[in-house]
C-alpha cells in the first residue's frame, strides 16, 4: 500500500517513512496535488478505528497548516473522507457479507 501511495504521490521509492520528519513534510510533499493525497490519506488512516481522536485532528491540522491548507479545506476533505468510508461500509454489509 505505501508503495502505492508512493506512486500516486510521485515520490521515490527509496523514501522510508523512517526517512521523512515531521518538519520536512512540506520539502517531501513538494506539490498541492501531493499534500493534498497526503492528507485525504492520513485522514483515512484516522479514521480507521471508527474515530477521529482529538490528538489525531490536532496533529492533522498541523500537517495542513504546513502544507498550506486552509481550515475550510481541511474540512471538506474530512467530509469527503468520512461519506467514502460510509460507502465502503454499506457496500461491504450489503455485497460482501456470507
Amino acid at each position: 500500500m505505501l508503495d502505492e501511495f508512493k506512486r500516486e504521490m510521485a515520490l521515490s521509492s527509496k523514501t522510508s517513512e523512517h526517512d521523512i520528519a515531521t518538519s520536512d513534510l512540506a520539502k517531501t510533499f513538494d506539490s498541492p496535488r501531493t499534500r493534498r493525497i497526503a492528507i485525504i490519506n492520513l485522514l483515512r488512516l484516522s479514521y480507521v478505528d471508527g474515530e477521529f481522536d482529538v490528538e489525531e485532528e490536532c496533529l492533522l491540522k498541523q500537517i495542513a497548516i504546513r502544507f498550506d491548507i486552509g481550515e475550510m479545506e481541511f474540512r471538506r476533505m474530512d467530509s469527503w473522507v468520512r461519506r467514502l468510508m460510509s460507502l465502503e461500509n454499506e457496500a461491504s454489509d450489503q455485497f460482501l457479507q456470507e
